[in-house]
């Protein structure tokens, strides 16, 4: 016994997927920008208004670029072109008049503990904007 059957709109559902893939590079891109920008406002929120000023502040000087040269996974490299970032960041030795005093000044960590928020937090971003751009797409 033969069964005949047809099956009807899998050339929309090819035209969505290739609509999808060509339009994932540029979305991706423009949301790991968005997410860095969102680390950074964070990172900034933590910090006491005394960075804010003077010649070089720290929150002023984030650089966030979107690698779009590897086309498998998108990477957000996240950057404070402070001189003097890591040294609030990490933490150091206290110098006066260029004499070692002995005494250290400890990091804040303020990156880090920013990162470690991120860790739970972005997941749940990147689930919502591929269920978003799914949805967009008819998928």
């Amino acid at each position: 016994m033969a069964v005949d059957f047809m099956v009807k709109g899998l050339d929309d559902l090819q035209k969505d997927i290739e609509e999808l893939i060509s339009k994932y590079p540029d979305e991706t891109n423009a949301k790991m920008k968005q997410i860095g920008k969102e680390f950074t406002k964070d990172c900034n929120s933590q910090m006491p208004p005394s960075y804010k000023k003077g010649k070089r502040p720290i929150p002023k000087s984030w650089k966030v670029t979107v690698d779009e040269e590897r086309h498998v996974a998108t990477q957000t490299y996240i950057k404070n072109t402070a001189p003097h970032f890591h040294l609030v960041e990490n933490g150091h030795k206290k110098w006066i008049n260029g004499v070692d005093t002995g005494g250290t000044v400890p990091g804040k960590h303020y990156a880090e503990k920013t990162s470690h928020e991120y860790e739970e937090k972005f997941p749940d971003e990147i689930e919502a904007f591929l269920d978003e751009m799914l949805k967009g797409n008819k998928l």
